[in-house]
């Protein structure tokens, strides 16, 4: 999602960095807001439920054994809902 959304279920993509050389890249960390990282190997989280106001996702490459990229992409996005 980018800029306001009308609904609070949410799925991040991203592309898997070093693809040109396997294994370079175990994994990836990501996080919403100031939530604890995940750790995942796959290239998508989704949310449910959001509550309404203003969010920020996080995803960072897994460098290997103690190495996290120290500057995680961004997303922000805020959930509005719409009364029908």
């Amino acid at each position: 999602p980018v800029g306001e959304v009308h609904y609070d279920d949410v799925t991040f993509r991203w592309n898997r960095w070093f693809d040109q050389t396997p294994g370079i890249v175990p994994g990836y960390y990501y996080k919403l807001d100031n939530a604890n990282w995940v750790w995942t190997n796959e290239t998508e989280a989704t949310y449910y439920d959001l509550r309404e106001g203003q969010h920020t996702f996080y995803v960072s490459a897994d460098l290997g054994p103690g190495a996290q990229d120290p500057m995680p992409a961004t997303r922000i996005f805020a959930v509005k809902r719409i009364s029908v």
